[in-house]
């Protein structure tokens, strides 16, 4: 299959290329220097020069805390650059897998939440990226609306690198305990796309590491891999004063991909594959 990924140099997009191409796909990758989400004429140009039969679409804002000072610039990625992408692909009837968040959700479960949960985002990226999800099944009803949580990977920065790399700078290191989610490595949910794509089953998924743990939980366990002894200090959101809130509870419920027997690797077993690989 012609598979285009938007947003291919970013950390997921990265992953997502290599992973569709071992699987036998046709990778078309386009860096946002390739191809500008919100410029309809560029995307128009990219579908009829790559005709397409699948779309991922991991282009997005994901600057968290710079997206409650400059919400339309979130706006203008995730929700009508979503929008441009999802209309297109919908003329060049070329199914589309949309990349959402845990962040659509309000953080008041106390239970894995289901993909069906009525969504409450509680800052301007989660809501820019709720809007997204709107406008794709609006435009394309053919679509993957896939949400995952916590992602690290290599070529990105992300919650695993930063925490190896003050190990061995910090005197000591402090991590939030009242945060819990589900840790989810892009290798492993590029994995799970290309099982998913093969259903044709379109709707909302859920897709992260299997389990869940606080940040500190993560934290402990690659000191315990890692073989670190930087002292591992508790904290609390509050303390670290960041402009947008986050969700204390986003662990997804991922039922319904197990449903289609696709496989769902725990947290745990992501991360130890993760860290084995050679730094850098």
């Amino acid at each position: 299959m012609r598979v285009l990924i938007t947003g291919a140099g970013g950390m997921l997009g990265q992953a997502l290329g290599p992973v569709f191409a071992a699987a036998g796909h046709h990778v078309m990758p386009l860096r946002r220097t390739q191809l500008d989400v919100t410029e309809a004429r560029e995307v128009d140009l990219a579908f009829a020069e790559l005709r397409p039969e699948l779309v991922i679409h991991a282009a997005a804002y994901t600057q968290v805390d710079r997206a409650e000072a400059e919400p339309h610039i979130a706006e203008a990625i995730n929700r009508f650059g979503t929008a441009i992408v999802a209309e297109v692909a919908s003329r060049h009837r070329a199914p589309v897998v949309y990349l959402s968040t845990d962040y659509v959700f309000d953080g008041t479960w106390t239970t894995p939440i289901p993909a069906d949960a009525p969504v409450a985002p509680i800052n301007a990226y989660g809501r820019t990226k709720w809007q997204g999800e709107e406008v794709v099944l609006a435009l394309q009803p053919e679509a993957y609306i896939v949400r995952t949580s916590w992602l690290y990977g290599a070529g990105g920065p992300n919650f695993v690198d930063t925490m190896r790399q003050l190990a061995v700078t910090r005197p000591q290191v402090r991590v939030v305990t009242d945060q819990i989610g589900s840790p989810t490595w892009t290798v492993a949910l590029s994995r799970m796309l290309v099982d998913l794509v093969a259903t044709g089953a379109y709707g909302i998924y859920h897709a992260s590491g299997q389990g869940s743990c606080s940040w500190y939980g993560l934290a402990e366990a690659i000191w315990a891999q890692m073989g670190y002894t930087t002292p591992l200090l508790t904290t609390t959101s509050d303390s670290m004063g960041r402009p947008a809130p986050r969700p204390a509870y986003s662990v997804l419920d991922v039922s319904k991909l197990e449903a289609l027997r696709i496989p769902v690797p725990t947290w745990q077993s992501q991360l130890t594959d993760y860290l084995s690989l050679p730094a850098g």
